[in-house]
């Protein structure tokens, strides 16, 4: 008998990247000498490693084709012949679309400007806005149409991925997939797109040729800016436009029942269109597979693909990482405490227009709801700051703008005298405003100057908040011009102002400065910093190269400075506990930890933490989790939750929930008691929806048998630490009685009438198992769920009819426990 013919061909452009997303891996996490594995990391507490293996796939677009409902529109304008576009990859540096006729490939290059032809146009006097609009892209599309094929094949999408995508105004939520076939994209031949790696980046694709399909038909005719199709000396095919140059290595074929066995293959061009011939060894009754691979010139390799450049949380243990693509487009990704995308912010709205983009502005996670807070980094009218629900869905809450404050670097939530509020810390262009306080549901920050400065363009670079004295410690950063100003450290005590500057004091280093303060991203115009981190005891600086310690009280430098052989501000993020450890994110996949004892950092005292599969990677931004003693950690191509629990022990609290079925309530206690001033604060939930939340702890009204949850924060407003305990309420109404029934017959036909083999069970307050075994005494089926049943299949065959034999286990409605077993006969 025939055997289909298989094709593989494996697709990966890499020309300019703007979508990027997080790959979850199951990875390792060594903290010290300490190894975790990620299985072990509690997945309702802490998320485990996202990586992107290195190369910059941080926002789970690799592994995924997206549907297009309307983020790509309908048609590509001026190649409406490719026909309406059905999905989109993003796992390259631009979309790849997939139309009803093909493939189109978007290409785009930034002619960029080099930090000295900014340093040039700063000393002319020009704007920042200005000297941005000098950065401007070029695009190109290339396109990729199956030439004579089906104009309708049918097309199916199957695999659906885990999390969806938002994007801006779309109400919808798009989907994801892992395969998408063309049914008869020839007559007989099949094009199935899928993922065989998640380390590479790209897809593949295969062609399913049954018997009797002519291999020689099938044509992949390129048009749009394509100005060349040649192979090269190895046999690889390059498709060139002006900017770019796809390159699909030469195709490697064999037979798919036996790899070692190759097959002579090659491309044959044919003007604009692309064919394989083969050679003589050919056999059309075997399957076979060709399997190139595609990638573009190294020009253009998405310079800024891997920087995930700022890191926050919520109380639920969701993690968020902004990054950015190509400096005109900044993106945001949440993901859940088990390491599972729940969406991804393409960062841009079009109505309203915004973006969040540009200048990569800051942003803040409002840490009791999840709702997330996006600025503007550099708006010439003045930055507006948008709400996205916890969703990722924007919710027509936006600000106004103030013409004299248009850049916005750094937000930071937190409680400001007790009541949550947003800091937003930026600058003002011509105005001397450096700080805004924002207060939800109101529309309009509360501007000020706080350094006393005149003339504008005093950027707050970095900002942090003492959670015990609300005192206020800020970095700024200035035209590159301005060393007088640039790297200096104010600290104010609240209410922030001129007259409220407890000391200033410089940093000593002269690293901070505009707009250099993100070297990675090639000298773009991102003026925030991850610099600054304080405890009970100190102040400390960390600019990627110099590690120092400042007395909170006076401002002075206190003990002996470290100096890192590194490239400052090419790596950033510090946190220092109360145990005077300070973490600081640095080259090499590493965390390094210094012990500080007043006089010098120790590096022998602690040890440091290495990111398992990024020894060569930078990491830029560390948040502490005080509820759940984490750091997460994020740099060039990861996002990673580490346990520093042996570092500093921190007060353990445990919750003790005392249930009653009578009134059919419960009520919480916290040990030991919160420290004299602590505000305590009790919220239930159902799974992970809220029902309520009081200081008392006691909760009424509750169903028996759910499983609740309550998470007890100590200090919600200034940052928190949380305790969680999960409880149910176990038993039964008064007089319930127990019924179990399991068929003695079923009749797995397809016909819907008794094709499940299920126990039928009432008035049981535990289900342990229901489990069938076949006469040889295989289990070819069990379930601890009562409401799942047995098809009649195992390891994917139908079982033959016959007798099977049944075994159960449940808590009655006494408490005690009741085992069964019986017989059922399958009948087909």
């Amino acid at each position: 008998m025939q055997k289909n013919i298989l094709f593989t061909l494996k697709y990966c452009c890499c020309i300019y990247l703007l979508f990027f997303t997080w790959i979850y891996s199951a990875a390792q996490t060594t903290v010290g000498d300490k190894k975790v594995s990620a299985s072990a990391v509690n997945a309702a507490t802490k998320p485990l490693l996202y990586s992107s293996a290195g190369s910059g796939d941080l926002f789970d677009t690799r592994i995924r084709y997206i549907e297009n409902i309307g983020q790509y529109g309908t048609t590509l304008s001026s190649y409406d012949y490719m026909g309406n576009i059905l999905y989109g990859y993003e796992g390259l540096n631009m979309p790849v679309l997939f139309t009803q006729k093909g493939i189109v490939y978007l290409q785009r290059k930034l002619k960029k400007l080099s930090s000295r032809e900014i340093e040039k146009l700063e000393r002319k006097g020009m704007s920042e806005a200005e000297i941005k609009e000098k950065v401007l892209p070029v695009d190109r599309t290339v396109t990729m149409e199956w030439a004579n094929a089906n104009p309708n094949p049918e097309i199916i999408a199957e695999d659906l991925s885990g999390g969806y995508h938002t994007y801006g105004m779309l109400q919808g939520r798009a989907r994801a997939f892992k395969k998408i076939i063309y049914k008869e994209i020839y007559p007989g031949i099949d094009a199935e797109y899928s993922f065989s790696s998640a380390s590479k980046q790209g897809y593949e694709y295969s062609l399913l040729v049954k018997p009797g399909a002519d291999i020689s038909v099938i044509k992949m005719k390129y048009r749009g800016d394509v100005s060349k199709l040649k192979t090269d000396a190895g046999g690889n095919l390059i498709i060139s436009s002006d900017i770019d140059d796809v390159i699909q290595s030469v195709p490697v074929c064999f037979y798919a029942d036996d790899k070692n066995d190759r097959i002579n293959i090659a491309f044959e061009i044919t003007g604009k269109g692309v064919g394989f011939k083969t050679g003589g060894n050919y056999d059309s009754n075997k399957t076979i597979i060709i399997d190139p691979f595609v990638t573009s010139t190294s020009s253009l390799t998405g310079q800024y693909a891997s920087a995930a450049k700022d890191i926050d949380f919520d109380y639920q243990g969701n993690v968020y990482v902004s990054g950015g693509g190509d400096a005109s487009v900044q993106k945001m990704a949440k993901f859940n405490a088990a390491g599972l995308l729940q969406w991804t912010f393409s960062g841009a709205l079009t109505l309203p227009i915004w973006n969040f983009g540009g200048s990569e502005g800051g942003w803040v996670v409002e840490k009791t709801s999840g709702n997330i807070y996006l600025g503007q980094g550099l708006a010439g009218s003045g930055f507006k700051v948008i709400r996205l629900t916890t969703a990722g869905v924007y919710d027509n809450y936006i600000t106004n703008a103030n013409l004299n404050f248009g850049e916005n670097w750094k937000m930071l939530w937190n409680c400001n005298g007790g009541i949550p509020k947003m800091l937003i810390a930026g600058g003002g262009g011509s105005a001397n405003n450096e700080l805004a306080i924002l207060s939800p549901p109101l529309v309009d920050p509360s501007t000020s100057n706080i350094s006393g400065l005149s003339g504008g363009h005093n950027d707050i670079s970095d900002i942090i908040i003492d959670p015990v004295s609300n005192d206020m410690y800020t970095i700024f950063s200035t035209s590159v011009l301005s060393p007088s100003v640039d790297s200096k450290i104010y600290k104010h005590t609240p209410p922030y102002a001129p007259a409220n500057i407890a000391w200033s004091n410089f940093s000593g280093c002269f690293t901070i400065k505009e707009p250099y303060n993100r070297p990675y991203f090639g000298g773009g115009l991102d003026n925030s910093t991850n610099c600054l981190a304080l405890n009970a005891d100190y102040l400390f600086y960390w600019d990627g190269k110099t590690l120092k310690a400042f007395n909170k009280k006076t401002g002075v430098e206190t003990g002996t400075a470290v100096v890192l052989p590194s490239t400052a501000l090419m790596q950033g993020g510090i946190f220092a506990d109360e145990c005077n450890n300070v973490f600081i994110g640095y080259t090499n996949g590493t965390i390094k930890v210094y012990k500080f004892n007043g006089v010098t950092f120790d590096d022998a005292a602690a040890a440091d933490i290495n990111i398992t599969g990024f020894s060569t990677n930078s990491v830029y931004d560390i948040a502490y989790d005080h509820g759940r003693n984490l750091i997460y950690a994020c740099g060039a191509g990861f996002v990673t939750a580490i346990d520093v629990s042996q570092y500093c022990a921190l007060p353990v609290y445990t919750v003790t929930v005392a249930t009653n079925l009578t009134t059919m309530s419960a009520t919480a206690s916290l040990s030991p008691a919160p420290s004299a001033g602590s505000t305590v604060t009790y919220a239930l939930y159902d799974g992970t929806t809220f029902i309520s939340s009081n200081s008392t702890g006691v909760f009424t009204g509750l169903t028996l048998n759910v499983t609740y949850t309550i998470k007890v924060v100590i200090n919600e407003a200034c940052g928190g630490t949380q305790a969680i305990k999960d409880f149910k309420l176990a038993g039964l109404p008064p007089n319930t009685k127990t019924s179990i029934y399991v068929p003695n017959a079923f009749t797995p036909n397809g016909d819907i009438d008794n094709d499940i083999l299920k126990a039928i069970v009432t008035g049981v307050q535990e289900f342990h198992y229901f489990s069938i075994y076949n006469r040889y005494g295989e289990l070819v089926f069990s379930t601890k769920d009562p409401a799942i049943g047995w098809d009649g299949t195992f390891k994917g065959k139908k079982q033959n009819a016959g007798t099977f034999v049944w075994m159960l286990e449940a808590i009655d409605a006494t408490g005690n426990i009741t085992r069964l077993k019986g017989t059922t006969i399958l009948i087909r």
